[in-house]
């Protein structure tokens, strides 16, 4: 089964760009919370930023070129 199904097939490019800027939203706001001393909330956002790398990566690879 491929990753990139759906909306992902169709606009690829534009599902990467969106997941990169709120992977990059949610490490600034990791940091922030950091910063706050919420330790437990910014782990659970570096977990979403993580995934949300991953998954652009996996839609990037499945471009068809």
């Amino acid at each position: 089964m491929s990753i990139a199904a759906g909306f992902n097939q169709r606009h690829p490019r534009g599902v990467v760009v969106t997941r990169a800027v709120v992977a990059v939203w949610l490490l600034v706001l990791a940091a922030l919370l950091l910063a706050y001393g919420l330790w437990g909330v910014a782990l659970f956002t570096f977990v979403a930023a993580i995934a949300h790398v991953v998954l652009a990566y996996r839609v990037y690879r499945s471009i068809p070129r």
